[in-house]
């Protein structure tokens, strides 16, 4: 007597819910890959984002300093009056 194997005859044709557990799976997969897609371009637009606002910090801070510095060398560079008078102590 013959068993009731779904495998006993590698001919046999697949049954039609085979093929439709079949495609749901590649649908499922293909689905899954393209999600991980998006979350990975997201997350890389994230990164890239937060790069720039880095960048852009750095720069203000670099500008800051060296404006900082112009007037400290400005005023570190002009004589110093007092009363109206230009204090010459350092000069003696």
């Amino acid at each position: 007597m013959e068993s009731f194997n779904v495998n006993a005859n590698p001919k046999k044709r697949q049954r039609k819910d085979d093929d439709v557990s079949d495609k749901e799976e590649t649908k499922k997969t293909a689905l899954r890959d393209i999600l991980t897609s998006i979350i990975l371009l997201d997350e890389q637009e994230n990164q890239e984002q937060e790069q720039e606002r880095w960048v852009m910090e750095a720069q203000q801070d670099k500008s800051l300093f060296e404006a900082n510095h112009e007037q400290k060398i400005q005023a570190t560079s002009e004589p110093i009056f007092y009363n109206g008078k230009k204090n010459r102590s350092w000069a003696h």
